[in-house]
């Protein structure tokens, strides 16, 4: 498979060489914009939710793929709770998922790779290892196989050797397994003599790897053929009598994996409708999607169309496949990838270390984000008036801000700065130059700064929000992704219309709370506020090292 990816990457290169450029867009039903707002809205959906779940995360899984496969990434604290909850039910038990739905097991396994989470070493347990026996492997039909080799193949994983099983499970024997069960009208199925378009399409995406074998090739025609036969006339497909978001879903992920363009290829075209555009007809004001037209919002439906549009996106990028994870950096004993940061943070900007372990505040025991002030105060990034006061309810300066952020991204002190009212030999002088130059924050006017002004939610939010283009995110949103993270609050209109961006940003990244019921834009920030909202930042961009 190694030799594989190296031919076509060497392909890809010829391809830039001669002059072609990644697919763009094709000519079907969606237009770009539709898409990627679909994608946005759908990404702060699924975060919301999975956050008011916590502590429980189980079930999680496709939420964690479907975020980890698309731009959003997922936030640090849904990563940390997941596998903090994965331990705890191993560890209750006795490392058993499930003693008859190995899919279990598969489904974990991709979950932890997006994440570049090692499943060999999950505190002592070894994900893979059930896998190796095909007989269990095999008692969920063909749905077991399936799953087994997106599984494996998804970081290139060797097949373990289970002592226990009575067929050891191989690679071909997945693979011709699968192909034992295509049915006489080319498609897949858990039972019966006609093709199902969810099974189908599912066996397509796991057999992809492997279509340079003539077999496989040759059910692969057949098996798209199929598809093209039972597509509806309005793009969609229809799973056991019934039009559903899953199957528009899993189809739209094949074609994906396999490089085929939903949007421009004339077999998956049906009255100028598209797989693409029928997925998107279930998507509700919300920015959820339903299991059927006209239906209430559904967690599997939503699930499944943000892993679908995401492998439509990362094949129109020209990236891996939504179940190729070989791009993930695993890290060992399921523990958190490290502190290095986001791939496009500035070069300038450094994880912060724990300096002072046992700093800690009289006045914050009773705060539920105790853990993160005395995170930010162990690393130096926040100070208490006094050794033992923390004075959260305090409101905080503009200069006290400047402070934090410029010590939270350890960034390189600057001296140029612009503004008469930040006097040479004043505490905070070195940090608001340095904020300055990198653009984190803006003067009052051309030549004043006002230090000693308290910041508001909103000013601090717009400043946070520059501080996250430095550290990796991507920023930039549309007028109707702003108008659909702020909708929830009941008090965004009474922000400043060159405030909303900012505002917006930070509800996506969860930099502001999202059980929050109002934004209180005109508000001071207090010195807890700022805090939290720093530390949401640095953990969802990676940056806090121990």
């Amino acid at each position: 498979m190694k030799q594989l990816r190296r031919w076509i990457s060497c392909f890809l290169i010829f391809c830039l060489a001669a002059g072609f450029a990644p697919p763009a867009l094709g000519a079907g039903a969606v237009s770009e914009d539709t898409l990627t707002e679909a994608v946005s809205s759908l990404q702060a959906r699924l975060i919301a939710s999975a956050r008011q779940s916590l502590p429980e995360t189980e079930g999680l899984e496709w939420t964690l793929i479907g975020l980890a496969r698309s731009d959003a990434g997922v936030p640090a604290e849904l990563s940390e709770a997941y596998c903090a909850g994965l331990v705890s039910r191993l560890e209750t038990s006795g490392g058993i998922l499930d003693s008859a739905k190995y899919t279990e097991y598969s489904r974990v396994i991709l979950a932890l790779t997006a994440m570049g989470k090692e499943p060999s070493d999950v505190n002592g347990t070894n994900l893979l290892l059930p896998l190796g026996d095909f007989s269990a492997v095999l008692r969920q039909g063909i749905n077991g196989p399936i799953f087994a080799l997106l599984a494996l193949d998804s970081g290139e994983y060797a097949v373990p050797e289970n002592d226990g099983a009575s067929v050891q499970t191989t690679r071909e024997l997945l693979v011709n397994t699968i192909l034992s069960r295509q049915l006489g009208d080319g498609g897949f199925a858990l039972g019966g003599a006609s093709g199902d378009p969810d099974i189908t399409a599912m066996a397509l995406t796991a057999l992809a790897p492997y279509r340079g074998q003539s077999d496989v090739q040759t059910a692969e025609d057949r098996a798209l053929s199929f598809l093209s036969g039972a597509q509806l006339e309005d793009g969609g497909f229809s799973s056991y009598g019934t039009a559903n978001a899953e199957s528009a879903a899993q189809v739209l992920t094949a074609l994906s994996t396999l490089g085929i363009d939903p949007e421009a290829d004339s077999r998956f075209i049906k009255e100028g409708k598209t797989v693409l555009s029928a997925l998107l007809s279930f998507r509700l004001s919300s920015g959820d999607f339903s299991h059927i037209s006209g239906g209430e919002s559904d967690a599997m439906a939503s699930q499944q169309a943000l892993c679908a549009l995401a492998a439509y996106q990362r094949f129109l990028n020209g990236e891996n496949g939504l179940y190729d994870m070989t791009d993930a950096t695993l890290s060992q004993n399921g523990e958190g990838s490290g502190a290095s940061g986001l791939p496009g943070k500035d070069p300038d900007v450094s994880p912060r270390p724990v300096l002072y372990p046992d700093k800690s505040f009289e006045d914050i025991d009773a705060l539920p984000d105790k853990a993160k002030i005395t995170g930010l105060a162990r690393r130096g990034i926040v100070n208490g008036i006094s050794d033992s006061l923390f004075a959260p309810e305090r409101p905080i300066t503009r200069a006290e801000f400047a402070a934090i952020v410029v010590r939270a991204l350890g960034l390189r002190a600057k001296e140029v700065l612009p503004f008469g009212d930040v006097p040479a030999d004043s505490w905070y002088r070195g940090a608001v130059a340095t904020a300055y130059a990198y653009g984190i924050v803006a003067g009052k006017a051309q030549t004043l700064y006002a230090p000693a002004d308290l910041i508001t939610r909103q000013e601090a939010a717009v400043m946070v929000c520059r501080a996250a283009g430095l550290c990796g995110y991507n920023t930039a949103l549309t007028e109707d992704e702003i108008r659909d993270q702020l909708a929830q609050f009941d008090d965004y209109t009474k922000s400043a219309s060159w405030s909303r961006g900012g505002l917006a940003v930070c509800v996506k990244l969860g930099v502001l709370p999202s059980q929050d019921v109002s934004l209180r834009p005109l508000e001071p920030a207090t010195r807890a506020e700022i805090a939290v909202m720093v530390w949401n930042l640095l953990e969802g961009a990676g940056l806090l090292a121990e």
